[in-house]
């Protein structure tokens, strides 16, 4: 069971690593800018592609737990 919830861990933590970096430039960086520039479709699809761009970041971590971490 501890190895369980040490893996557990090291999923959501390296989930966190891997996500909210992209989350947060995209919010507080590509959004706005792409706002400045007076293109309002440029605008309202970064959002969604940058948040869909982040959610990779749960399988990269699962691809890394399972390459690197756990080898069996």
């Amino acid at each position: 069971m501890g190895q369980d919830m040490r893996s557990v861990g090291a999923f959501v933590l390296s989930t966190f690593v891997y996500s909210w970096p992209i989350f947060f430039t995209v919010d507080a960086w590509l959004v706005p800018r792409s706002f400045e520039n007076e293109e309002f479709s440029r605008g309202v699809l970064t959002a969604p592609l940058g948040h869909m761009a982040a959610m990779a970041g749960p399988s990269l971590a699962a691809i890394v737990l399972w390459r690197w971490v756990h080898r069996v």
